[in-house]
């Protein structure tokens, strides 16, 4: 290499002048995507802050509300015992301070984790008391809102398809015990999605399909109360003649 082409300014130092001549041409521009910049990331960081205290106090409420869920009624607590704050006269009483409590919280804290679970709330209490429709509107308000993964969805499709079936919606509610037997993914309500589907397609009056489906889901989730009771109502249907194939799972490893 020649003297004078180490004395040339190499690729890295031309493109460092180039950029400073860029932005000596263009000073404001470039000071004013900073303040942007700047402005844009306080901007975040201030709203997460202020996401997470109101997430925090909308928790805070939610807690309270569910100390009025379940507080229990006079008639449950033994005689003489102290409580703070004292229980409530009649179960009617409850309800009506549940709901307020809770509709406190979805009004107040609306787009929170603490709203969505008193939505949540709410929809099971109604289902208990018979308020169907109401029910059934606030279990899809949950669905509408809770996020693809929570736990708690298969709690609520559970809940619609059985609101559903009490309204005699027969194909809304096979479709919703089709999504819950999608989305389910253990624990507790373990093949109750696709338990509930096959006992609706027997209430149709396929049995044939039922009958597959209840054999489908032995296999599928052996061992489970959903397996279980699937057995219980392959039986009989298989005694009509309505024979189904059971496969093996093939075994681990």
């Amino acid at each position: 290499m020649s003297r004078q082409e180490l004395r040339a300014p190499d690729a890295f130092q031309r493109a460092g002048l180039e950029v400073r001549a860029w932005i000596s041409a263009r000073k404001g521009l470039v000071i004013g995507l900073a303040v942007v910049l700047a402005l844009a990331w306080f901007g975040t960081a201030v709203w997460r802050m202020v996401s997470e205290k109101r997430e925090a106090k909308a928790r805070e409420v939610m807690g309270s509300a569910m100390g009025v869920v379940i507080r229990p009624l006079a008639a449950d607590v033994p005689l003489g015992m102290p409580m703070d704050p004292p229980p409530f006269k009649t179960e009617q009483e409850r309800d009506q301070a549940a709901r307020a409590a809770l509709e406190g919280v979805r009004s107040s804290y609306p787009g929170t984790r603490a709203a969505l679970s008193a939505t949540l709330t709410l929809a099971g209490m109604e289902a208990r008391s018979g308020q169907t429709d109401a029910a059934i509107g606030h279990y899809q308000e949950y669905l509408r809102q809770a996020p693809a993964g929570e736990l708690l969805r298969v709690t609520a499709l559970d809940g619609l398809g059985h609101g559903q079936e009490a309204k005699g919606d027969l194909p809304s509610a096979l479709e919703t015990y089709q999504r819950m037997s999608t989305e389910e993914t253990g624990g507790f309500l373990e093949g109750m999605g696709a338990y509930n589907r096959a006992r609706i397609l027997a209430e149709q009056g396929k049995k044939q399909e039922a009958a597959q489906a209840f054999a489908d889901l032995v296999s599928a989730h052996p061992g489970t109360t959903a397996a279980k009771q699937a057995q219980d109502r392959l039986a009989p249907l298989e005694a009509q003649g309505f024979k189904a194939v059971i496969t093996p799972r093939p075994d681990a490893g």
